[in-house]
């Protein structure tokens, strides 16, 4: 059965597919989801977001109000007060409080489903601090975890150069080269980065142990290739192959990197990925033998979703969040009901001051970046200020906080189907998160290990 096979009929009842056992007393722990099941895993998340697969694929406001069949309202109406909606995007919403049964389950398995195990350091890996004032919070305590995960990896599996994959100027490799005596060899293909990257390494006193090629990184021209780009480096095998928010196909180069390489020359593979949107929702997806057999219907919307697996804002972020919203939505009704543009018209992104006007000020100047003529009298803000209008912004921003729920757990399906592909290839895998959700979000390794 593939998404496209479901009925269009509203979840009044709960799908057999649910039936897990689980809820929110019994969530499992992270460390609990074996990775000898792979198949399992990637099957159970299939038939879920194949059940609900209307809701996941595309943005509510793009078929509204037609996709509210897919909503049912005893699921809006759960969501009446302000905070309970703040309290379903931030996953602190106490499902006790809840009337429909269908929801409570639906809420309860994505919290479920989207569970990883988490990696635990050896105790007598010290602590890495970075001392540079121009690191952001996000990025010290990446370049932190990492660097000890790092240091613990390479000690405990025969490594004698890193490959760092898509490596920009080469910020990770000097980072590395700084705490493990390894030599250094960063893979990019733009001459500009490449050239500062050379640069900086020199005057940091690492030009001798990092070295920087120039390679294409196309996952077709990889795919195709019989030879190896590695054939013609100086590598002192074996290398660790490393990429670290690999942005949408880089993550498909770099896996396959390691597919053509000489297991005696690389024999380890940690990929950290990240902007999925960037990925062909056909042609690099369902990779592996068993998403071949149920593939996952992806959209370029979905693979959006899966990426914004995004950082927990705190609540003042959140109400600016929600204001963008109110206006972006109350916009789009207008055009739909006031001027007929039925199509979703997408009106692009804005500085956040002008979502502090007026919604009247906010409509005006982006009718005028559109070249659409002006209404007259006080149109914008009179129906803004309908409550049916109101009504039906609540209605599409309750569908987008739902709808929120299942970024993860696409990530997931998405990771495990490449896991799946890697150990068809014959690989020993491992998926885990390394850096705190709350400060990183894209946070899942993916570390395979030649059999």
């Amino acid at each position: 059965m593939t998404a496209t096979d479901l009925p269009n009929k509203k979840f009044d009842t709960i799908p057999s597919i649910l039936n897990l056992g689980r809820n929110e007393n019994n969530l499992p722990e992270k460390d609990e989801i074996s990775l000898h099941s792979l198949n399992q895993e990637y099957q159970t998340l299939y038939h879920f977001l194949s059940a609900y697969a209307p809701i996941w694929q595309h943005e509510p406001i793009a078929s509204y109000p037609a996709n509210l069949e897919f909503y049912p309202k005893e699921w809006i109406d759960e969501f009446n007060h302000p905070k309970k909606l703040f309290q379903l995007y931030a996953k602190t919403l106490d499902h006790h409080t809840l009337s429909s049964r269908t929801l409570t389950i639906l809420l309860q398995e994505t919290l479920a489903l989207e569970q990883l195990p988490h990696y635990s350091f050896s105790s007598d890996i010290p602590d890495i601090i970075f001392s540079n004032d121009f690191l952001t919070q996000k990025k010290d305590h990446e370049l932190s975890h990492l660097m000890k995960y790092l240091t613990e990896s390479t000690r405990n599996n025969q490594c004698n150069t890193v490959i760092d994959v898509g490596s920009g100027h080469g910020h990770l490799g000097r980072t590395l080269a700084s705490i493990i005596p390894l030599p250094i060899i960063c893979l990019e293909k733009n001459e500009e980065l490449i050239s500062q990257g050379q640069e900086v390494a020199i005057k940091q006193g690492k030009g001798k142990v990092m070295t920087f090629v120039e390679q294409d990184l196309d996952p077709d021209l990889l795919k195709f290739s019989p030879y190896s780009p590695f054939t013609s480096l100086p590598i002192k095998g074996p290398a660790l192959l490393i990429g670290l928010h690999t942005c949408g196909n880089l993550a498909l180069s770099q896996i396959l990197l390691g597919l053509h390489a000489n297991k005696t020359l690389i024999n380890s593979l940690i990929n950290i990925p990240c902007c999925y949107f960037h990925l062909h929702p056909q042609l690099e997806t369902n990779l592996c033998l068993m998403s071949q057999r149920y593939p996952i219907q992806w959209t370029p919307q979905s693979l959006t979703l899966a990426t914004r697996a995004h950082k927990r804002q705190d609540e003042k972020e959140y109400h600016e969040m929600a204001r963008v919203k109110e206006y972006r939505y109350t916009l789009q009704l207008f055009l739909q009901e006031e001027l007929g543009i039925l199509d979703f018209f997408p009106v692009g992104s804005s500085h956040k001051r002008l979502y502090r006007k007026s919604f009247s000020d906010y409509a005006t100047i982006k009718f005028q970046d559109l070249g659409l003529p002006l209404p007259g009298g006080n149109a914008f803000q009179a129906f803004h200020e309908r409550p049916l209008t109101r009504k039906k912004v609540h209605e599409l921003f309750t569908m987008t906080l739902l709808r929120w729920r299942f970024g993860r757990i696409l990530e997931k399906a998405l990771i495990i189907d490449r896991a799946l592909w890697i150990k068809q290839c014959g690989y020993s895998v491992e998926i885990f998160t390394l850096f705190n959700e709350s400060i990183s979000p894209r946070n899942i390794v993916l570390k395979c290990n030649h059999l």
